[in-house]
């Protein structure tokens, strides 16, 4: 008897197949053309031999031939400036020191995980990736191995067919994502699905090998961008498609659920996973610039595609210029000459009697061709938005450095927009991360306890709640880190910010542990002897201070106990602090006078432990808070 479950299962896995393959085929057109426009934009920044116009070198044969590519320099540029690593710091909600301390954990998980990931390179690549095409997709992973989360950057954004959920391309109903693996690979992956070596094309897959309406044939181009520089292996022939299909599915109770599916040559190689831990189908898609009514967004590459030509075009034939000119021409004002008279510096030529060898005069007129390239770079710099001190040329030695302050920023200003769009999908990427954490549920490391032994957590304990990202970009040059610095410090002398947003300014990771550090260290007498002579001082004023009002307190009297202990108190910061003449200074042994912020003299008692107490009107008691070790002289 067949279980009605085990059927409607089959059923759903022969539905999702046939929605997959129906997908792929409404897509292809689309997916082709922009593969088309994609390929051309590679081969401008990155050209087969360095040449970018190779059509030239058949129209125009024996003629000098250049490419000067700017497009590289370009793209390479913006992207680095982009891709620098800003600081990512989490807001908490609460103001309590334990929302304060959950958030500082926060910062370092997530700093911790973009760190393994190798978040220095990804970040370039990416940068670099929608700066040619337009835009980049991140895909969040997970790692099962080392329980920890992990991205990686789709560099090639025509293999990824996107259904889109809405006309104004937010939403995303699915998503297949085509590449190729190895037969051992894709055997290691889906142990379901046979694969043999086998068959037309150097592979076969045992379970179905045939094509589709868009495909019929089964003769579609590589999954990889034409290398025609060189033949692909015989071994990567082999390679075998594989479709990695989200897709959110209503149930028959009506509730979305997100699930992913893998096909092997169009055929279903595993079942379907639901994935509704995640916020969203898990394909971060992040644009260059943004055209209105576009979800490709703009690159950097297609804009200066006609500057580009003209560069070389220009180039091309200023250089034939200068080679046809250069070298002396001559002529001889006679009907007929005899063989082999040609015109040699330092030597005399018997052309024959009446015969005389004469220069071709011609006029180098190179000057308009010098013009038009100056325009063209001008043009460049006007359109791409980078100045010309990007790339380490200032427009003149007599340009002043406000100038170069004004180019540097009004560059900074133009990437800005761009550097936001990689953040907001930065931002959503930990936003992924979180969520698969808290799903995994694993174990962290928060800290070592007072014996040394390491502390762990659960992630979802740490992370839970936490989203307000804030991303401060990086500065571009070493006067902007000045500048900030400056800026930082007056705002902090002011009072108008605390130390620990300070330090959050100015890239501390973990301002609390080092406000703790910072504490211990002013407190050693060895290395701050002046801040800790000033700290005692202040703990001996405190604690006359409590130990006259606890006083008070018990015989029931009232009044203000600092008027009545002004003199006392005094007294003890004026003891804690030596100064004046010649005294003992507490060893007994007359000794010479210390200046503050000094150590102690040889053989001086030093500073004694001091105890803060606290009254406890309630009680009539005292508690003691704090106490203060400082080691002797001698």
């Amino acid at each position: 008897m067949i279980d009605p479950d085990e059927l409607y299962a089959e059923l759903d896995n022969a539905e999702l197949e046939l929605q997959a393959r129906r997908h792929y085929t409404q897509t292809s057109s689309y997916a082709a053309y922009w593969a088309t426009k994609y390929e051309r934009f590679h081969r401008y920044y990155a050209p087969l031999d360095g040449d970018q116009w190779p059509e030239d070198l058949a129209a125009r044969p024996g003629m000098i031939h250049l490419t000067h590519n700017i497009i590289a320099p370009a793209v390479d540029t913006e992207a680095r400036i982009e891709s620098r690593l800003p600081r990512i710091t989490i807001v908490p909600d609460g103001t309590d020191d334990e929302t304060r301390a959950r958030a500082e954990a926060a910062e370092k998980i997530y700093l911790r995980w973009l760190k393994i990931s190798g978040w220095k390179v990804w970040m370039a690549d990416a940068a670099k990736t929608k700066s040619i095409y337009g835009k980049v997709v991140l895909k969040p992973t997970w790692n099962k191995r080392d329980k920890r989360p992990g991205v990686s950057v789709l560099e090639m954004p025509q293999n990824l067919r996107i259904g889109w959920g809405d006309s104004d391309y937010t939403m995303i109903d699915w998503t297949l994502y085509e590449y190729s693996l190895s037969p051992m690979q894709a055997m290691a992956k889906f142990p379901e699905v046979q694969i043999s070596y086998e068959g037309r094309g150097g592979k076969k897959v045992n379970v179905i090998r045939h094509g589709d309406h868009a495909d019929p044939l089964s003769q579609s181009a590589p999954l990889r961008r034409n290398r025609t520089d060189t033949a692909q292996t015989e071994y990567e022939n082999k390679q075998v498609r594989i479709w990695d299909y989200w897709c959110k599915k209503i149930d028959r109770e009506g509730n979305e659920h997100i699930v992913n599916a893998f096909f092997v040559e169009g055929v279903l190689a595993k079942d379907p996973v639901n994935h509704d831990y995640l916020p969203d189908i898990p394909y971060i898609v992040i644009e260059h610039d943004h055209e209105p009514g576009s979800p490709e967004g703009i690159g950097d590459v297609e804009p200066l595609i006609d500057i580009q030509v003209q560069m070389n075009r220009a180039f091309s034939h200023w250089a034939q210029l200068i080679n046809d000119e250069v070298d002396p021409a001559y002529q001889i004002d006679a009907e007929s000459v005899p063989g082999g008279i040609v015109p040699r510096a330092g030597e005399i030529l018997a052309a024959g009697e009446g015969k005389q060898v004469r220069p071709i005069e011609k006029g180098l007129k190179d000057f308009p061709i010098a013009n038009l390239v100056e325009a063209l770079k001008q043009a460049f710099h006007f359109r791409s938005g980078l100045s010309e001190i990007l790339f380490a040329t200032p427009p003149g030695a007599q340009t002043a450095g406000r100038a170069l302050n004004v180019q540097i920023e009004a560059s900074a200003n133009r990437i800005d927009p761009r550097r936001d769009r990689l953040y907001m999908g930065l931002e959503e990427l930990l936003i992924f991360w979180s969520e698969m954490a808290t799903y995994a549920n694993p174990e962290i490391m928060v800290g070592f306890d007072d014996q040394g032994q390491p502390q762990t957590r659960a992630v979802k304990d740490v992370l839970g709640g936490f989203r307000n990202f804030n991303f401060v970009a990086p500065e571009i040059t070493p006067r902007d880190n000045l500048e900030l610095i400056t800026a930082v410090v007056n705002k902090l002398n002011a009072k108008l910010i605390s130390v620990e947003a300070a330090m959050d300014e100015l890239g501390v990771d973990s301002p609390l542990a080092m406000i703790q550090t910072i504490e211990k260290e002013r407190m050693n007498p060895r290395l701050f002897p002046g801040d800790t002579q000033a700290y005692v001082a202040v703990i001996a004023m405190l604690q006359q201070y409590q130990m006259t009002e606890a006083t008070m307190a018990q015989q029931g009297l009232g009044g203000d106990p600092a008027a009545d202990s002004q003199g006392a108190m005094m007294a003890a910061a004026q003891g804690a602090q030596p100064q004046g003449t010649q005294g003992d200074n507490g060893s007994g042994v007359p000794q010479p006078a210390t200046a503050p912020g000094s150590p102690p003299p040889q053989g001086a008692g030093g500073l004694q432990n001091q105890t803060l107490i606290r009254a406890n009107n309630a009680t009539g008691g005292a508690q003691a808070l704090q106490q203060i070790k400082v080691m002797t002289g001698g």
